[in-house]
């Protein structure tokens, strides 16, 4: 039950750490969204729509050639309505042209706050030319993806309408019958008056009533100033003509502004006031990153003279500046993959006690191997399946979702072989050097293509990976080896595992210095040299280990092949408890030295009194000492059965006048004898239990140390 809420709790927090907030990259894309959206045609939906997602219900805005826009409705109609005229009305001489491209030319992202600067091509049909716009806006999107504040400046705006104008100029002439020669501001406030008093009378009736005439409108816009293209947020007639395209979508509340008041949006307006005005909730300043649980302890943060900088900034900072190298980066990920390996374990322990007879039988350091044997087959196959999925990285395909399979694979085999240096009991020293120099080796390529970003990187990690996650077939002969399985099948495996872990991990490390050598043989800066060193150590040291390691696996397939098996006598009662015959009379301190030596090998004389043995003691399970093996004399061998034997002579002192341990031939029929059951893998408290007989085991068997991944 324990375990069942630490993985739930686990998957809670990853859940949690993905739902928090959007990353930069999504932050991003809700820029592209809206730029796509921005151009035509897209932009004529959107703005008849009124109602655009892209914006929070809440949006607070501001455009510097005119005003504030706040909320979805108002954004959504001016940021896309204002430039639908030329898309509908080719023929309308419209300053404002229609957006058909754009080139992102300078981007940073903070947090969920965006800067950006857009260079957009305007259409201008009438005139059959496009102009370039530039516009450059400050974006905080908010945990939905949706834009909550902008602030936006057409960069040049003035330039652009000194230029563009005067070629428009002719064709307002035209539209409103008067010569080309005629004064520039008088054909402007002509084509102005005209659009504005237009849309006044077709439009605004009834409540909505601005004028009492067409006529009323022209002369009561005669007396206004044709105001500035860059000051379209005051009182003259520019204001009023950029609100008439959104007259005709809501009419209650755009005919106002192009009334005799202005409404809210065409009135007067006082420059410092505009200028000073803290019109945005959660300010420009990047780092302090306002959330609803912070915003009374970052919300008044400011960068302004004669102050130094708050130390929450610096805090807020140092998110971005932390990477994967950091000894200070707390690991969670990490972590929540150790707790689920320990989950993992125990569950496999206690599935394998409950269903294996076999498996109760081995010692607690062989029941430990074997559950990790099998999760190396698990979740190695994972790692595997999850590097494949990056190797179009070769092809020059790359996307993030592959980037990110590769990197879990990595976390993956590094948490595995953590978790196994601590969860086995003993380990040789080529396997653990073959650990430590894995982990060292996805951490340091990580950190390396952090460092750098150059793809290639990305590739020599999925090269060096395989020399981690080609390993199966080793797992399961050894898992089969010791839960005894078919010996023949089991012999045929490991040597087969043999040679497909060295041509395997040898075509790893060769692949690796080769691809080393021709898309990494620089040095444009110390991490450059340092890749270098780190490539021949650290491929060379793993080359070497698994040749060790494949030469070891075959050994072990063929001693498999050619096992032998010795039956003690299946039991001894008390009438029958062996005696020593010595041929001369030893010393207290020989008797010592061999039962000393009897006692490490793990044979204990009490047990097999007390309980008696008919398992099998296998070659690897003994220290190899010839003093310490069961013997059976010439005798009993030619009779052609070891059960036929007479008796069983076991060595225990020197091979000179050595005693001698007599025991009768077993019955044909034994009973069980009752021993403990341990309470779990690592526990050596009893439980009365069990009916099976223990397995004669050596605490210092080779075969699970000697095999390398």
């Amino acid at each position: 039950m324990f375990n069942i809420h630490l993985t739930s709790l686990f998957g809670l927090l990853l859940f949690l750490s993905s739902t928090l907030a959007l990353s930069e990259y999504q932050a991003l894309a809700v820029l592209n969204d809206f730029a796509e959206s921005f151009l035509a045609p897209n932009n004529i939906e959107i703005a008849r729509g009124i109602n655009s997602t892209l914006f929070a219900e809440d949006v607070t805005g501001t455009a510097d050639v005119s005003t504030n826009f706040d909320g979805r409705e108002l954004t959504t109609e001016y940021l896309f309505g204002l430039f639908v005229n030329t898309a509908t009305d080719p023929t309308d001489p419209s300053p404002f042209g229609s957006p058909i491209a754009y080139n992102v030319t300078a981007l940073a992202v903070e947090n969920n706050f965006i800067t950006t600067s857009i260079k957009f091509e305007f259409n201008y049909p009438i005139l059959n030319q496009t102009f370039p716009i530039q516009i450059d806006a400050f974006i905080l999107v908010n945990d939905k993806g949706q834009i909550q504040q902008y602030d936006a400046s057409f960069r040049r705006w003035a330039w652009a309408t000194d230029v563009i104008v005067p070629l428009l100029l002719p064709h307002m002439a035209s539209r409103v019958n008067l010569s080309a020669s005629s004064d520039s501001s008088t054909i402007l406030r002509s084509y102005l008056t005209q659009k504005i008093c237009h849309a006044a009378v077709s439009y605004c009736n009834g409540t909505n009533q601005q004028y009492d005439s067409y006529d009323d409108c022209v002369t009561f816009l005669n007396g206004k100033d044709i105001g500035q293209w860059y000051r379209m947020g005051e009182d003259n007639l520019t204001c009023r003509q950029l609100h008439v395209a959104m007259v005709p979508i809501r009419p209650g509340t755009h005919c106002s502004h192009i009334g005799p008041t202005g409404g809210d949006m065409c009135i007067p307006r006082d420059y410092h006031q505009v200028v000073l005005d803290s019109h945005f909730p959660a300010g420009w300043l990047a780092p302090k990153y306002v959330t609803p649980e912070n915003v009374g302890e970052v919300g008044k943060i400011k960068a302004v003279s004669g102050q130094s900088l708050d130390p929450l900034l610096e805090i807020a900072l140092s998110a971005s500046d932390t990477h994967s190298w950091d000894p200070t980066l707390y690991a969670t990920a990490l972590l929540g993959y150790l707790l689920f390996f320990y989950v993992v374990a125990n569950s496999l322990w206690f599935a394998y006690y409950r269903l294996s007879e076999v498996f109760r039988n081995l010692g607690v350091e062989h029941q430990k191997n074997v559950v990790m044997y099998t999760m190396n087959v698990v979740f190695t196959t994972i790692a595997l399946a999850l590097e494949l999925v990056a190797t179009p990285a070769f092809a020059g395909r790359y996307t993030l979702w592959e980037v990110q399979c590769l990197r879990t694979g990595g976390v993956v085999i590094s948490g595995l072989y953590v978790f196994e240096l601590i969860y086995r009991l003993r380990m040789r020293p080529p396997l653990i050097v073959h650990h430590f120099l894995t982990i060292i080796a996805i951490s340091f390529t990580v950190s390396v293509f952090e460092y750098t970003q150059s793809m290639t990187y990305l590739i020599s990690a999925v090269i060096w990976l395989f020399q981690a996650t080609t390993e199966q077939f080793t797992f399961v002969g050894l898992l089969g080896y010791r839960l005894d399985w078919d010996r023949k099948n089991i012999s045929r495996l490991l040597k087969f595992a043999a040679v497909q872990s060295f041509v395997f991990k040898s075509a790893s490390a060769i692949g690796l210095i080769v691809y080393w050598g021709l898309h990494q043989d620089y040095s444009y800066q110390p991490i450059d040299k340092a890749w270098t060193a780190m490539v021949f150590i650290i491929a060379v040291g793993l080359l070497l280990t698994q040749i060790w390691g494949s030469y070891v696996t075959y050994l072990i397939g063929r001693r498999v092949e050619r096992e032998t098996s010795v039956i003690l006598p299946q039991t001894l009662g008390d009438q029958d408890y062996p005696t020593f015959e010595p041929t001369h009379k030893r010393s207290d301190s020989e008797i010592s030295v061999g039962h000393t030596v009897a006692r490490r090998s793990g044979y204990d004389f009490a047990n097999v009194h007390a309980h008696g043995y008919g398992e099998v003691i296998e070659e690897e399970d003994v220290l190899p000492s010839p003093h310490i093996l069961p013997h059976v004399d010439n005798a009993s061998r030619k009779e052609g059965s070891l059960e036929k034997a007479s008796s069983v002579t076991l060595d225990v002192g020197t091979d000179e006048n050595k005693p001698t341990m007599h025991a009768p031939r077993p019955p044909s029929v034994v009973s069980a004898r009752r021993v403990p059951l341990p309470l779990s893998p690592t526990s050596t408290a009893l439980s009365p239990t069990s009916d099976e007989a223990p397995m004669v085991t050596a605490p210092n068997s080779p075969v699970d140390d000697n095999v390398k991944r």
